[in-house]
Order: C-alpha cells, then sequence, then structure tokens
C-alpha cells in the first residue's frame, strides 16, 4: 500500500520539482537587455509628463509593445525602479505562465512535469523570460487564450479580448493566434461569432488610432526602419534563414518542440483540432524569415514554442506516465547540449570566462544573455542585487544637456543621457527620418542592425532648427516628419501630410 501510494505521488512530486527548477532557472537567469533600456528611456520621459517619446523634441514610438511599456510605466509610476520592478514583473508572470501550463494546460500530472521541463530545459524560453522585452508577457496571454479556446464552453468575445491584447502587447503575435480564433470562429461560423471576435479587437484599435493621430504611424518607427523597401528580398530571406539555424544551433531543443509539436498537431493519429498549433508554428517561423529574423538568438520563436509544447502535451496519447518521464528527461539532455551555454548550467559568471565577440556567431546572431548578464544579471558574480553600471552608461551621462548628438547600441547611453539631450541613432530605430532612408549597405547588414548613413546637413539641421540638408528630396521629406513629430497634432496641414506618408 505504502508502495502503491508512492507510485501515484510519484508524478505529482515530479511536476512540482519540474516548477521548482523552472522558477530557480528563471531567478538566477534574470538579466535585462540593452535593448530594454530603449523602452526605459520612454518609460522615464512619459511617467515625468512628458508623453511617450525616446527624445522630448519629437513624438516617435521606438517600442513595439506598448502594452508592455504602459505596464512598466504604472509600476515606475509608484516609485519602484526600473530594473527591479522589471525583473520582479518577468519573473511572476513566468512563474504564472509555467504554473498555468503544467497544473491546467497539461492533462494529468505526469505531463505537466513534462510540460514544465520542456519550459525549463529550452535557454530561448528561459532568457526571454526575463530580459526587459514583452515575451513574459506575450507567453502569458497566449497560454491563457489556449486554456479558453480548449474549453468547450468557450467565449468568442474572451478569445478575441486576449488575442487583441496579445496584439497590443506585440502586434505580430497576431500570427500564433489568428489559427485559433480561426479555428473557433468555423465551429459557431457567423456573423456575430465574427463581431464578438472583432470587439475583443477594440483596445487595440484605439492603441492604432492613438499612434495614428499621436505618432502619425499606425507601426512602431522601428518597423520602418528594419524594413526599408530597397533590401534585396533574396538577401532579406537568407538572414531570416540565418536567424533560424543560429536559433536552433544555440538551443536545440527549440527546433525539436517547434518540428514534433507542428507534426504531432497534424499527425492523423493525433486530434485534428489542434491543427491551429501547427499552422501558428508555421505562421510564425515563417514570418521570421520573411522579415529577415533578428539578432537575438531563439527570441522570434517563443511565443511559437509556447504552442510546440501544447501540442506535445495535448496531442500524444500518453500510454503511460512512464513515456512522460521519459521524454522529460531527454528534454533535459537536449537542453544541455549547448554546453556551458546552456541555461540548465549556467551561473552567476555566465558570459566572462569568453571575450564578448564569442557571443555573436559568424551570421551575426547573438547569444544576448551572455553579451548582457554580467551587466544587468539579477545574480551576476561581480555585483548581485545591484543596479547595472557599464561605460556606456557613463557615455550617456556625459553627454550636454540640450546638445544633439550621434550613436547606435543606445539603450543603456540613451537611458542615463539627460531626458533633454536629443540623439540621432544612426539603426533608425528611434530616428523618424533615417527609418525611412535606404540602407547603407542593402546586401551586408546584421539582422535588426540595418545603418543609415547621415544625409549631408542633417546633424547641423537637428541642432539648429535651421534646414541645411543638402538634398532636396530628402530635405522635404525631412520637413514632412517634423511636422508630423513635432508641430500641433490637430492642425489640418499636419494631418495632411500624416495622410500623404502612409499612403504614398
Amino acid at each position: 500500500m505504502g508502495a502503491a501510494g508512492a507510485s501515484a505521488r510519484a508524478p505529482g512530486l515530479a511536476r512540482a520539482a519540474a516548477f521548482a527548477l523552472y522558477a530557480y532557472l528563471v531567478a538566477r537567469t534574470a538579466w535585462i537587455a540593452d535593448d530594454a533600456y530603449i523602452s526605459f528611456r520612454t518609460i522615464e520621459n512619459f511617467v515625468a509628463g512628458d508623453g511617450l517619446r525616446w527624445n522630448l523634441v519629437e513624438r516617435v514610438q521606438s517600442f513595439t509593445h506598448p502594452l508592455w511599456l504602459l505596464l512598466l510605466s504604472g509600476a515606475h509610476a509608484l516609485g519602484f525602479d526600473l530594473y527591479f520592478v522589471t525583473i520582479a514583473i518577468s519573473v511572476a508572470l513566468s512563474l504564472v505562465t509555467a504554473f498555468l501550463v503544467g497544473y491546467r494546460l497539461a492533462p494529468s500530472a505526469a505531463t505537466g512535469a513534462l510540460a514544465v521541463a520542456l519550459l525549463g530545459a529550452s535557454r530561448s524560453f528561459v532568457d526571454y523570460s526575463t530580459s526587459g522585452l514583452e515575451n513574459p508577457l506575450s507567453h502569458l496571454l497566449l497560454v491563457v487564450l489556449i486554456l479558453v479556446w480548449l474549453r468547450r464552453d468557450r467565449s468568442l468575445l474572451v478569445l478575441g479580448l486576449l488575442a487583441g491584447l496579445g496584439a497590443l502587447n506585440r502586434l505580430d503575435t497576431v500570427l500564433v493566434s489568428a489559427p485559433i480564433l480561426v479555428h473557433a470562429w468555423w465551429e459557431r461560423r457567423g456573423l456575430r461569432g465574427a463581431v464578438a471576435l472583432a470587439a475583443g479587437f477594440l483596445p487595440l484599435l484605439a492603441w492604432e488610432l492613438f499612434s495614428i493621430v499621436y505618432y502619425g504611424f499606425p507601426f512602431p518607427n522601428t518597423y520602418y526602419a528594419k524594413l526599408p523597401a530597397d533590401l534585396p528580398r533574396g538577401v532579406v530571406l537568407g538572414h531570416g534563414g540565418d536567424a533560424l539555424i543560429g536559433s536552433a544551433i544555440l538551443d536545440p531543443l527549440l527546433a525539436v518542440v517547434l518540428l514534433g509539436g507542428a507534426v504531432v498537431a497534424l499527425a492523423p493519429r493525433g486530434r485534428r483540432a489542434l491543427w491551429p498549433l501547427a499552422a501558428g508554428i508555421a505562421l510564425q517561423i515563417g514570418y521570421v524569415v520573411w522579415i529577415g529574423g533578428d539578432f537575438m538568438a531563439g527570441r522570434f520563436f517563443t511565443v511559437a514554442y509556447c504552442l510546440g509544447v501544447t501540442a506535445i502535451v495535448r496531442g500524444v496519447p500518453w500510454p503511460a506516465e512512464s513515456a512522460a518521464a521519459a521524454l522529460a528527461a531527454a528534454a533535459v539532455l537536449i537542453g544541455l547540449l549547448p554546453g556551458a551555454r546552456a541555461s540548465l548550467v549556467t551561473g552567476a559568471d555566465y558570459g566572462t570566462a569568453w571575450h564578448w565577440t564569442k557571443n555573436i556567431d559568424a551570421r551575426g546572431i547573438a547569444d544576448e544573455r551572455a553579451v548582457y548578464y554580467k551587466i544587468t544579471g539579477l545574480f551576476r558574480a561581480d555585483r548581485p542585487f545591484a543596479r547595472p553600471h557599464h561605460f556606456w552608461f557613463d557615455r550617456g551621462a556625459a553627454m550636454r544637456s540640450g546638445d544633439v548628438t550621434i550613436g547606435a547600441a543606445l539603450g543603456f547611453t540613451g537611458y542615463a543621457a539627460p531626458r533633454d539631450t536629443t540623439i540621432i541613432d544612426q539603426l533608425g530605430l528611434c530616428d523618424p527620418l533615417l527609418a525611412r532612408l535606404p540602407a547603407e549597405n542593402p546586401r551586408h547588414w546584421r539582422p535588426g542592425h540595418i545603418g543609415r548613413t547621415l544625409p549631408k546637413g542633417y546633424v547641423e539641421t537637428r541642432r539648429t532648427g535651421r534646414p541645411q540638408i543638402a538634398d532636396p528630396d530628402v530635405a522635404r521629406l525631412y520637413a514632412e516628419l517634423v511636422l508630423v513629430t513635432q508641430g500641433p497634432i490637430w492642425s489640418a496641414e499636419r494631418l495632411r501630410s500624416i495622410w500623404d506618408l502612409n499612403t504614398r
């Protein structure tokens, strides 16, 4: 009887152990990326009452995650330090996500242990369970969406609202939620259901209207900076493939779960109702390749990873608890394949044993946590539980108040700079003019880092306020952008320029 009781309790204990391990990994690897500090500068300006701006002189959306930014802004407005509160919120959201996956999404304790083990063994998922970027909130919203979708009495309005909030957090997450929404609507097929789904997207619609009126454009400035029209399609697709390959090399389990989850969701012996999970995975991978990828290994695949984990634990007719336990052990072994870079073994000195350039492969794809953990890691070896410090912060702090300066990789630097300093971002992420100019070299660029050549006279124009741009076409474009980003919001001339810039 005792042995039987212990055997019955084993799956539950395994699930609790997997959850505890995931919690430990997320806390131990907690860090903030340099890119997150771009949003932090906007948050500081917003909380200070100067609007959602990166440079105070202009209205430019330099962030891609409105919901995440508003959440952090609310926490910062209450007096919490941005570095610590961002890590705290990220860890909390990630733990809730793991709990829902292991204790609500998985159909049994054994598969719950497997599900949480898959989360913890993936270095991409663990890395972006924190980082200061929007991934933790995207993960949680998607998992809740899946839980509602799997219910028999699911509400189309709730599904639409969750998908809409996910898109408000990051617009491209609509790719992974759209197949789920289509499947849910198709079962009821009707105008009423379509209206209910659409109503859930009203918060996103409200943001888009605000964005067009306030910023002048429906998409973040980063969209225009990272997807210039002059890039050869073959080069873009090649970089997208590089991002996929680089992410798979750094995190083999990511590739296994994405591919395995898609196969399980479509397998003839599986539950055909899970096909939206495979569709979402395919759409996300196709999108990342189509846009040329991203330099942060794994970052753009973690949302789709949730779909893969769901398909594996819900789509496989597990014959016995031992099968799930064996696969969980296999997941841990695969997670250990990156060796010293595996999240399962990295410690407080992560990234210090080699030069930082070793964290970027020949394709330009980076182990971003290894680059920044020694600077921003919560448990970093030299200064645990201390606010980050780096000479890039010093560089920003040394900028003169009210000056106009130039730079790139402007997270730390921009955050530390005086709020009234105007910084020209050579990558165009935070600069409305450079974002709309051709790439410096259309054939040779790093994913997410497309340099621009500064137009002659542009810096002088920004410093003096007098038109000095030599190229007449660029000068006209800049004049329109100044009107849109700096002019009176409700002027008729500005509204006409908004229309012209968005439609021509």
